[in-house]
């Protein structure tokens, strides 16, 4: 171990942004993400989330993306900045618990825990209009359990 910078209060994940060149902790009782300077090895800053954060991805373009577990929605943080830029919610799911990313498509999905069914609408991040597309799981819904659910987000490019 070359040495050690204290996150706030139960971080649940951590994430490198290599366009940023940081790394981010997602602490959800603390309702913030911690920054750090890679580099010298120091605390940057505590970017509050307004909500407990479980998961999240850095889309490589210096924007990260983290679920906000008991505000049901999805935030959007700058990288340089660091500051909260967008939200989105996860209606009707709730409870996003788990963040994935396609970078080449253009597309961050997350997945939630509390049983419900997902609208086949994808919001882009350019915009707050409602898009129609298919849902992000392709299985037929009876074989699929019933804690399964889905919202996908278009990222800017």
């Amino acid at each position: 171990m070359l040495g050690r910078i204290p996150a706030a209060e139960d971080a649940d994940a951590i994430v490198y942004d290599a366009a940023s060149n940081r790394v981010f902790t997602f602490n959800g009782d603390a309702h913030s993400s911690t920054v750090v300077d890679p580099g010298p090895g120091r605390l940057v800053t505590n970017v509050p989330l307004g909500g407990k954060p479980e998961s999240g991805v850095a889309a490589g373009n210096g924007k990260l993306y983290v679920n906000i577990v008991d505000n049901g929605e999805v935030v959007e943080i700058d990288g340089k900045s660091l500051t909260v830029t967008r939200r989105w919610s996860t209606a009707p799911c709730q409870q996003p618990v788990a963040m994935a990313i396609d970078t080449t498509h253009h597309v961050c999905s997350a997945a939630v825990a509390a049983a419900c069914w997902p609208s086949p609408t994808t919001r882009p991040v350019a915009s707050s209009r409602p898009r129609r597309s298919a849902p992000a799981w392709t299985a037929p819904r009876s074989i699929l359990p019933r804690a399964t659910c889905s919202r996908r987000t278009r990222m800017a490019r």
